[in-house]
């Protein structure tokens, strides 16, 4: 009895198991439907629950959909997490996509000895984007191998089997800042290869050879039809690219609505450039009625994703009320974050704020710390201020000989104010040598552009 008890709970085991492969395979293939289709809302909900009954692809998928922000929110740690449970289940693409989580330290800590390994996982399984980066090509906009002659090797023995991709990244190996002629010449041959096989990729990067003219004569309008084959197949860089095409009639008749629906199409895949743009656009009124608050709503998501000159608008947009509530913490807090990406008048705005009550507690530490970052990039005003700071004390220890080393920068690029204040250090004495006719010659410089109290200091010398 207790055996044939056994037995029944083995077959009704066994029939679970099936139903449960059979259900997952079901959900993945609705997810690939939706995926396909743009609808990646859709497409996420069908993964995350054949994932949940440990369909290793599908696992992949949802580590897809965190890592690109597709019908989830962006975020590589989850994205991390579910490439290692696909790619623990033998999934070839998630095995690839750990080790370049492992290789560029996203969502973990860079490993180069797991990346490897994982990468190697997905070799022993022909996966090809495995043995491209094994072969020395890591595709990010193609960045190319530091070993030239071994890449063309692999590429070769793998492009001569007539595959797209790898004709593709023969391509991309082929251009570099060491390209010769004959090189570009033959990237844009084997672009042109994959791309008639379909491989949007190549079609994009065909395009933009067409576009300016690399291994190939510059042909507007034949870039704009491999640019919507491209496009067509929901690839974001072809979409923008077209968009521009049309915003600016190249190679096509102007046509500010058909950038609008390609900026939306890449925009709704989560592409940065594409959400800004066509938040310019609403911004702008160009192509569609003007709306601040639409305009604002797209440059906030490429922000979010730190694009650099979204950033820079969005605290423009919280800082002057436009198309959103103003909010100075908010506008402080976007410019720090462009400031953060080095952009020099961030910077310089952000050391301002902290030295302004209108944007929270004054830190004259911080106030210092970013006006030496945008100084650094031969910023004048910051210059100018640093030197204001280093003369009173404000913020650092009182310095007048830095002080007048700064305010000399500033004056060089014939900035009023700190040709003035360089004046007064020479005829005071303070952080240089007294010099009547040196102060004189910087009042001198300040004067004719209106400085009224350069004006006055002329005056009381010439007596």
């Amino acid at each position: 009895m207790f055996l044939r008890t056994l037995f029944l709970t083995i077959i009704t085991f066994f029939s679970l198991n099936s139903l449960a492969q059979n259900n997952s395979d079901e959900l993945l293939l609705k997810g690939k439907t939706a995926f396909n289709s743009g609808n990646y809302n859709e497409a996420f909900s069908f993964f995350s629950k054949a994932a949940e009954q440990n369909n290793a692809e599908a696992q992949c998928y949802v580590g897809i959909c965190y890592d690109q922000g597709l019908g989830a929110k962006y975020n590589q740690d989850l994205a991390f997490e579910w490439y290692q449970k696909a790619a623990t289940n033998g999934d070839p693409d998630a095995q690839y996509n750990l080790g370049i989580c492992y290789y560029a330290g996203q969502g973990t800590k860079q490993d180069f000895e797991q990346a490897i390994a994982w990468i190697n996982k997905a070799n022993a399984q022909n996966h090809i984007g495995a043995q491209l980066f094994l072969a020395g090509i890591h595709n990010n906009n193609c960045i190319i191998s530091s070993n030239f002659q071994d890449a063309i090797y692999w590429c070769k023995k793998l492009a001569s089997k007539g595959d797209a991709e790898a004709l593709y990244y023969m391509g991309c190996t082929y251009l570099n800042e060491k390209s010769t002629k004959q090189h570009k010449k033959d990237a844009a041959d084997n672009f042109k290869k994959a791309a008639e096989q379909g491989y949007a990729p190549a079609q994009f990067e065909y395009a933009k050879c067409l576009l300016n003219g690399i291994g190939v004569k510059t042909d507007y309008t034949t870039a704009v039809y491999w640019l919507r084959k491209a496009a067509i197949q929901d690839n974001v860089y072809a979409q923008l690219c077209l968009a521009e095409c049309y915003a600016n009639g190249i190679g096509a008749q102007q046509d500010h609505e058909q950038a609008i629906d390609l900026y939306q199409k890449a925009a709704q895949q989560n592409y940065d450039k594409a959400q800004y743009c066509l938040g310019l656009c609403y911004q702008n009124g160009i192509g569609v009625n003007q709306d601040f608050e639409k305009g604002a709503k797209w440059i906030l998501k490429a922000a979010e994703q730190g694009y650099l000159p979204a950033q820079i608008n969005i605290s423009n947009c919280y800082n002057n009320a436009i198309g959103v509530k103003k909010d100075n913490k908010m506008a402080l807090d976007w410019s720090e974050k462009a400031a953060q990406q080095g952009d020099v008048n961030s910077q310089y705005f952000v050391a301002m704020c902290y030295n302004d009550s209108t944007y929270g507690k004054p830190n004259l530490a911080l106030t210092n710390y970013w006006l030496q970052q945008a100084a650094q990039q031969d910023h004048t005003e910051s210059q100018y201020n640093l030197g204001i700071c280093y003369e009173l004390g404000h913020g650092v220890e009182k310095d007048l000989q830095k002080a007048a080393e700064y305010y000399q920068k500033a004056a060089e690029k014939g900035y009023a104010p700190a040709q003035y204040n360089l004046g007064v250090c020479y005829y005071n004495g303070n952080g240089v040598e007294k010099n009547i006719e040196n102060a004189k010659k910087w009042f001198e410089l300040a004067a004719p552009q209106g400085h009224q109290k350069a004006i006055e200091a002329l005056e009381i010398i010439n007596r």
